[in-house]
């Protein structure tokens, strides 16, 4: 008697997973003029070897959909009813250090979507991100709640152009406190990682490799 296989039929993609796809490919395309817009300053502070970031590039993104977005390290307000608590805190204790460890990408003067990463002292260790946030206030906005979105995966890629740009193979990796955000932080390509060597994380950590 021959028996039948059953194919598993692949479940179709989502607009908004087929939106993040097309974006990811654009981006990539996109890859090095993106790490042109990173400026690395190396000095000393306290006896401390520091080192400085500094983006401000307007992107012209209207292909996929998204207009102007201006991507800079530049300290901009984040609006309590935006943006969570948590993610204030963390982004502001970020932006104290004034060596651009925040990224913003904004919209018309707007913040939609921000990202705090940190460069440990390891050369063999990607840049870790501590945080990304998008809005909060998008429940009867389905327009903003997938800009937003997309905003989040645009930062994700100036991050692995500053990973780059320090010699640090172009990964980087998230330590993810909050298990709920683990769904959204695979739409934007991160995976479980093994634990670093030297690194104690408080949670799950996840890796995102080079993009191309």
């Amino acid at each position: 008697m021959t028996k039948i296989r059953r194919r598993n039929k692949r479940q179709p993609s989502s607009p908004r997973a087929a939106a993040l796809k097309g974006l990811g490919r654009w981006l990539v395309a996109r890859r090095k003029e993106i790490r042109r817009q990173v400026r690395v300053q190396k000095g000393r502070r306290e006896g401390e070897e520091r080192t400085s970031i500094e983006i401000d590039h307007r992107l012209e993104a209207t292909d996929v959909g998204l207009g102007k977005l201006h991507i800079r390290t530049q300290k901009s307000h984040l609006p309590s009813n935006q943006f969570s608590s948590e993610a204030r805190i963390y982004i502001s204790n970020a932006a104290r250090s004034d060596s651009g460890r925040v990224i913003y990408c904004l919209d018309a003067d707007e913040v939609i979507a921000v990202l705090a990463f940190h460069i440990g002292r390891r050369k063999s260790h990607p840049i870790l991100i501590t945080v990304l946030a998008i809005r909060q206030d998008v429940k009867f906005n389905p327009t903003l709640a997938s800009r937003t979105l997309q905003a989040g995966l645009v930062l994700k890629h100036y991050a692995h152009a500053i990973s780059a740009e320090l010699g640090r193979g172009g990964d980087i990796d998230i330590d993810l406190a909050d298990s709920r955000q683990m769904e959204l932080m695979k739409e934007l390509g991160f995976r479980k990682a093994p634990r670093l060597e030297g690194f104690r994380p408080g949670g799950n950590h996840l890796r995102q490799a080079a993009p191309g």
